[in-house]
């Protein structure tokens, strides 16, 4: 008897975690009301905003991505479903309410001073604040990433953007006009000009490379969000994101240079402008994916080489000695 007690025990002891876990992930009727008054508040108070947005979509090229952003985002949430605190479920009321009139107030300042990328920005604010509300810290830092990531869809301050445009087309023009070099072509920079013989090609805003850097950034956030990998390697991505930019870009310019010396200005238009765009993001994600996999082999052969040396167990055995 007492062993058929013992058996029905864990399988009891199991049934009962699981409603636990379920009646804390559980939401009360008034808490659903509540939920969905300020959702549907929320959506009602920012959607001229969303509007502008998907205009800004469409009209400017630097931002087309920002169509794929918000399914991106939900597939983040799809992709860790594993990682959900079910457990961890409580709702932090005050501060959570704090954090939304944080958002309001922001939204304040930003029409009393009319600066509108703030008041974009405060949509990322306001959705922290509704999950912090009513499901807690944990499930605050779960959903963190895809939230984080709906910045990719707006837009900078235009001070901040021409302050990144100026230099990336700087440098693009002195990578390019290096590697022109190094194929035997005589080029020289100058300023945001590149100099062939008696010809010149501008580097002009379209081409700063601005584009293909945040469609890189957005890349590898997915890459250290989604790869469960050491925080070094992840640190290392994310560092890659510039120098990756530069190269997509650069190699985007040299083809163009190349190709309006040696066939025409027509066919240099025609690239520049109809297929680089959809090639050179393609080509920089295959670079990060190449940056990726080196890091994947050196810190592998590193954690090889640790241990046919022996000092990776010597460190362990020196950790667990004082124990």
């Amino acid at each position: 008897m007492t062993s058929a007690k013992s058996k029905e025990t864990p399988a009891a002891n199991h049934s009962s975690s699981d409603e636990k876990s379920s009646t804390n992930l559980a939401l009360s009727p008034q808490q659903i009301g509540a939920f969905c008054i300020l959702f549907v508040a929320g959506v009602w108070s920012y959607w001229p905003n969303i509007v502008e947005m998907i205009l800004l979509w469409e009209q400017e090229p630097d931002y087309s991505h920002g169509y794929l952003v918000v399914p991106i985002s939900l597939a983040f949430l799809w992709f860790r479903r594993d990682m959900f605190p079910t457990d961890q479920v409580k709702p932090a009321y005050v501060i959570g309410l704090l954090v939304v009139l944080a958002s309001v107030g922001l939204r304040t300042l930003s029409a009393r001073f009319f600066y509108g990328p703030i008041d974009n920005w405060t949509l990322m604010l306001w959705l922290a604040g509704c999950v912090l509300t009513f499901f807690g810290w944990r499930v605050l830092w779960w959903s963190l990433p895809s939230i984080a990531f709906l910045g990719f869809a707006m837009p900078l301050p235009y001070s901040l953007e021409i302050a990144m445009r100026l230099p990336l087309q700087g440098i693009a023009t002195e990578v390019s006009t290096f590697a022109l070099v190094l194929f035997g072509i005589p080029a020289m920079a100058e300023a945001n000009v590149i100099r062939i013989g008696t010809e010149t090609y501008g580097v002009e805003e379209a081409c700063s490379g601005i584009r293909i850097f945040f469609g890189i950034a957005a890349l590898a956030f997915a890459i250290v969000v989604l790869a469960r990998r050491a925080w070094i390697t992840r640190l290392l991505i994310l560092l890659s994101i510039l120098p990756v930019a530069i190269v997509a870009n650069s190699t985007r310019i040299v083809i163009t240079c190349i190709l309006f010396q040696e066939v025409g200005s027509d066919a240099a238009k025609r690239f520049s402008h109809d297929f680089a765009g959809m090639l050179m993001i393609p080509f920089a994600a295959i670079l990060l994916g190449g940056v990726l996999w080196i890091l994947t082999r050196v810190l592998q052969e590193r954690e090889v080489n640790l241990v046919r040396d022996g000092s990776l167990f010597q460190s362990k055995a020196g950790k667990q000695r004082p124990g």
